[in-house]
């Protein structure tokens, strides 16, 4: 009874978004991105971060952000560095517990067989009540860590 067409789209003619889409040569060359460069830059962030916060350590020990008159050393970092809670809150957590539960995960990070970003997934459920655990699975949790993503290494 009624029969169907083919129809194909037409980005030319057909629709809305026809006029508004800038049209492209039919081949466009990317920029050649130089990869050591690139990803060799992001080990350099990592192990910067690693650096940053032994720093940390040494001046949370210490209660530094206490003469400068800040309430705690994350409203500090957020005051001093201009970085969000969250950040602020993140380095706090990774030199502290780096520090003190689970310096293996510090080493990890600062050779490069562990991110940052997973280390605090891993770093997140270490705490005091848990470091005899922490201590004796710590190296397996690094190695299962690494053939994971950020975020299936959430535990």
């Amino acid at each position: 009874m009624f029969e169907r067409e083919e129809y194909q789209f037409n980005p030319e003619t057909d629709g809305f978004y026809a006029s508004t889409l800038p049209s492209f040569p039919p081949t466009t060359t990317r920029p050649a991105i130089p990869q050591r460069v690139g990803f060799g830059s992001f080990r350099s962030r990592t192990a910067a971060q690693v650096v940053l916060a032994d720093a940390i350590t040494a001046w949370d020990a210490a209660d530094a952000w206490l003469t400068d008159g800040a309430l705690n050393a994350s409203a500090w970092l957020r005051g001093k560095l201009g970085v969000s809670n969250a950040s602020a809150c993140l380095m706090l957590n990774f030199a502290r517990k780096t520090a003190n539960i689970a310096p293996t995960v510090r080493d990890a990070v600062s050779e490069g067989s562990l991110s940052t970003d997973k280390a605090n997934q891993l770093l997140h459920c270490f705490t005091k009540k848990r470091a005899e655990y922490v201590e004796r699975d710590v190296d397996m949790l690094i190695g299962r860590a690494a053939g994971l993503t950020v975020n299936q290494t959430r535990l």
